[in-house]
């Protein structure tokens, strides 16, 4: 095999300078001769490798349309003369933008028939988001402009307005449901640039938001995040707290990229580094901050979601501080599980795709661990030794609180005094066991009841921020528990304490049961949500919808639900979001009966207007593009109909299969795939990153050249973390789709990850790897984090469900076919065999990313992806524009 050195010489090779005339690419250069050649054939594939680098370029668009002209096809002319056209449309070039019509309607006389049936679409739409928008219906104008943008990316007045829409709308009330959006605008080059910027702490991003004065050096889509994030997570808090709308200091979150940026900050801080490596952020009462940094980048067993906990947990520490803070002045600590459990309490939220806080969530690392302590000999805990513990002094801060097997207990307890309620089925029905399906009685809908705990739980807060622990020398964290949750409650079933803890150990393991159930235990959630909504508590109905949306997706009936709890809360502008989303979901199944319902639900809660300017015109605009799709058969050209498709279904951001069906048929017929490969990694050096070694010497690990990445993971170091594509419109794929690539690896094995989500947890990986004998090996993996008991961490775990062996080579190339079942083929250097069984759907959705094992290099070259739907040739606006 090929040493490391040669591997990156070979790499860094200077590479001939060239300048291309003005408004030429070089990318093309080589299919521009072969065409003046008449070698048309090699060079429609020479302008289709340069689509692949430069999938938005109009010259490469205008090549293939000369190229069909000189062929007389048709069906190819009409096909890349419309890609002009929407290009040449999104960019403004009016003259272009003729000359291509008119010689089009030569060929075609309704060959836009898709823009003129869209233009009236949009205009109606564009009055339904300005109406949203006036009524303070923020997440409706935000959904209705973001269809408009993704066919007018360039439109200086929509983006203008979306801009404005959501300044106004500020993080706090949207709930973060800009933020997604925001970031998929940028162009892929504006994130390169400024990501790279950014790194450096001394160029970090800052903001002042509400609550918060943040300072991050990690990329631009954690930095919009945790602005909208953090925003929430502090209504949270004083929600949790009791706190309402007091005034607070503003709190200042420092995040790292790095281990050496945390470093500085507890110098800084503290005046000392933290030498446990397990600790990755504090909170310092005195200066107003927390600090943290991003494990994920040196450790493979941690993902972004360590981050976020870490932040989601430190952070809540302000409150007790507030709280207790006489108390803290004379140097009385806070009961520890009081401390500790409350904030690990919160690690439990999560974020969601449109950037929502997911609110009330089990903390799974402290379930699980919990879990696995409880059921090894002599490793669980009692609620009295929890609650007694003496809070122990240690380094950081002045308090370590308690040992780390303590904390799943102190999360637990607090869980469950936040969340039992009266009759509770998770303490009176039989248990949710995994893999025997779930209880009926779960399913059934039945009047919430009211929290038992929550009350008292503020009762013993504000008993210990006026006494402090010790009471006439007597510690009185024990004391005080039995009197506030077992006394004071007085429940007939719960007559002592220990009968108090049989229903909080009975309570948690039952979580533990949900924790594990799939997609299904939605069905459950769905139930709670409207036992809630039966009982008035419709925050409670609300938060219970959005987990169900996080168990299962895209469900019609929890779009439904959370309209009911929204409006129920007074919230009529998100009421309206969600129905309009349940009204699309169950349109798009051809659910005729629900579709009904929900348009009645509108006339009956203010969305009569949107009914008018949207809903009728949309139902409208669907008849007319499928009319017109049948009319490109009847008139002899087919390739036009996949192509209105592609246009209609990119506007309304919804699939019909009728018309997909309709399509694929056309499209088989004209001979023309809308497909398109696209470059994975078209990166420059502003990307490349360098790492320091424990001799001093500096190094690159991740190096770009224009036709690959070349990834380095030194012996013993810290991994250089996966590497992620910077296309927008491949962050987030959806079986099924396929990946190409040629690979070079010096060393052990090279990676490919798949369903990464915005925590950066993948859920499966392909591992192309070296053997000792002669010949290399693919393996096909599924991924896990299994919490350590003793560790109270996660450490991962990559079940193998298939491999397969091939011929000994230095350069491989590799593609994976997925299906929309997560099943498929595989071939390597040529050979293909079928994918292993395995890998769901789920396993495979979200972002991808590549990297090297340790002590390996490895050169991806010309990896590209492409997802099973048409693409749409019209770029994303770059920030300049």
């Amino acid at each position: 095999m090929l040493k490391l050195a040669s591997l990156f010489l070979a790499f860094l090779l200077p590479v001939s300078a060239f300048v291309a005339p003005l408004g030429e690419d070089p990318l093309f250069d080589k299919a521009r001769t072969l065409v003046s050649a008449g070698k048309l054939d090699e060079a429609k594939i020479s302008v289709t490798d340069g689509l692949s680098v430069n999938p938005y370029s109009t010259e490469g668009y205008q090549l293939m349309y000369d190229i069909a002209k000189k062929e007389a096809s048709h069906e190819e002319q009409m096909r890349w003369g419309k890609w002009l056209a929407w290009s040449y449309t999104a960019s403004g070039n009016k003259s272009e933008l003729e000359d291509i019509s008119t010689e089009l309607t030569e060929i075609y006389e309704h060959w836009n028939a898709d823009g003129i049936i869209l233009k009236q679409w949009q205009d109606s739409t564009a009055k339904a988001a300005k109406k949203a928008a006036s009524g303070k219906q923020y997440r409706l104008a935000g959904h209705l402009l973001s269809k408009l943008l993704d066919i007018n990316p360039r439109d200086k007045k929509l983006n203008k307005l979306w801009e404005k829409l959501a300044d106004d709308a500020g993080n706090e009330v949207s709930g973060g449901a800009f933020v997604s959006d925001k970031v998929r605008r940028k162009s892929p080059e504006w994130l390169e640039k400024n990501n790279a910027k950014h790194s450096d702490w001394e160029n970090r991003w800052q903001r002042k938001t509400k609550y918060y004065d943040i300072n991050t050096n990690l990329d631009y889509e954690f930095f919009e995040t945790v602005c909208a994030a953090m925003t929430q997570m502090n209504e949270f808090y004083r929600s949790v707290y009791d706190y309402g709308r007091k005034k607070a200091k503003h709190v200042t979150l420092q995040i790292g990229a790095k281990r050496t940026d945390f470093d500085r900050f507890s110098m800084e801080l503290l005046g000392r580094a933290i030498e446990s490596e397990s600790v990755g952020g504090y909170w310092v009462s005195t200066r107003s901050t927390v600090a943290a940094f991003d494990r994920s980048m040196g450790d493979p067993n941690k993902t972004k979601d360590d981050l976020w906990n870490t932040l989601f947990h430190e952070a809540s520490h302000q409150f007790m501080s507030i709280k207790m803070e006489k108390n803290e002045r004379r140097g009385i600590y806070t009961p520890a599980w009081l401390d500790e459990g409350t904030a690990s309490y919160f690690e439990g939220c999560k974020i969601t795709a449109n950037g929502t806080i997911l609110k009330n969530n089990v903390a799974e690392g402290r379930l699980r661990s919990w879990w696995y302590l409880e059921h090894m000999e002599g490793m669980g805990h009692t609620l009295e030794e929890l609650i007694a513990h003496p809070r122990n002094t240690g380094p950081l801060n002045g308090t370590l609180s308690y040992e780390g097997d303590f904390y799943p207990y102190g999360w637990a307890f607090v869980y469950f005094l936040l969340n039992y309620e009266e009759g509770d089925r998770r303490v009176y029905a039989p248990p949710i066991t995994p893999g025997q399906g779930i209880p009926s009685e779960y399913k059934s809908v039945r009047k919430a009841g009211r929290l038992v705990y929550r009350e008292p739980y503020l009762k013993y807060i504000e008993y210990f921020s006026k006494k402090g622990n010790v009471d006439n020398d007597q510690f009185m964290p024990l004391e005080m528990a039995k009197k506030f949750f077992v006394e004071e409650v007085g429940d007939p079933d719960v007559p002592n304490w220990d009968a108090f803890e049989k229903r909080w150990r009975k309570f948690t393991n039952s979580l533990y049961g949900e924790m594990l159930s799939g997609p299904e235990f939605a069905d459950v959630l769905q139930a709670r949500s409207r036992g809630y909504v039966l009982a008035g508590d419709y925050e409670r109905a609300r938060v219970t919808a959005e987990q169900a949306d996080d168990k299962r997706p895209f469900d019609a009936e929890t779009y439904r639900l959370l309209a009911e709890a929204n409006l129920g809360e007074g919230l009529e502008g998100d009421a309206l979001y969600w129905m309009f989303r349940h009204w699309e979901t169950v349109w798009e199944a051809g659910d005729a009966e629900a579709t009904a319902a929900a348009e009645e639900w509108f006339k009956e809660n203010g969305g009569k207007s949107l009914l008018a300017s949207y809903l009728e015109p949309t139902k409208l605009a669907r008849n007319q593009i499928e009319t017109a799709m049948q009319a490109t058969l009847e008139d002899g050209h087919p390739i036009c109909g996949p192509l209105f498709a592609t246009h209609a279904m990119r506007a309304w951001q919804i699939e019909f299969d009728s018309i997909k069906e309709q399509s694929l048929e056309l499209s088989e017929l004209a001979e023309q795939d809308l497909r398109a490969w696209q470059s994975a990694f078209s990166k420059t050096e502003a990307s490349d990153r360098k790492d320091t070694l424990d001799n001093g010497d500096l190094i690159d690990v991740v190096k770009y050249e224009k036709d690959g990445v070349l990834i380095y993971n030194p012996d013993g170091w810290a991994t250089p973390g996966q590497e992620r594509t910077n296309a927008t419109n491949l962050m987030n794929l959806t079986p099924p789709f396929s990946l190409r690539s040629e690979i070079i690896i010096d060393g052990t094995a090279a990676f490919f990850f798949f369903g990464i989500g915005r925590s950066g947890k993948a859920q499966s990986r392909i591992v192309v790897a070296n053997t000792d004998s002669d010949g290399q090996v693919v393996q096909f993996q599924k991924m896990s984090y299994v919490v350590d008991s003793q560790r109270g961490e996660a450490a991962l775990k990559t079940p193998e469900i298939g491999r397969g062996y091939f011929e000994e080579s230095d350069a491989i190339t590799v593609q994976f076919d997925f299906d929309a079942e997560g099943q498929g083929s595989y071939s390597l250097n040529g050979v293909t065999k079928e994918m292993p069984e395995g890998f769901s759907v789920n396993d495979l959705t979200g972002g991808f990313a590549i990297t090297a094992s340790e002590d390996t290099a490895v050169l991806f070259k010309d990896t590209a992806v492409r997802p099973n739907t048409a693409f749409w040739p019209v770029s994303p606006a770059s920030d300049d524009e």
